[in-house]
């Protein structure tokens, strides 16, 4: 296994900001959320990695009590990339 280096990985940090959607919108009114992203590029078309971060909803000043949630609610979530290259630099990933 090859030593992990800038030539053949890469870390990803990021912040974003939203509006909730769908049910969510009748309790929350302001997303907050930092993301971290790391990938290893295992040969020159393969890559596997993990992205995480934490998503905070922020509640609405009139949102009716939610099973004692009126603080807001935050969201860890955490995936696994496997990402294909092909030698045109095609990318396919989930």
């Amino acid at each position: 296994m090859e030593d992990i280096d800038e030539s053949n990985s890469w870390l990803k940090v990021g912040a974003l900001i939203a509006a909730p959607s769908g049910e969510v919108a009748n309790y929350s009114s302001f997303i907050f959320g930092l993301d971290v992203a790391a990938q290893f590029l295992r040969t020159n078309n393969f890559g596997i990695g993990l992205a995480t971060g934490y998503t905070k909803y922020f509640e609405k000043s009139e949102a009716p009590a939610f099973q004692g949630m009126n603080d807001g609610f935050g969201a860890v979530p955490l995936g696994l990339m496997l990402r294909y290259y092909s030698a045109r630099r095609f990318i396919r990933g989930y």
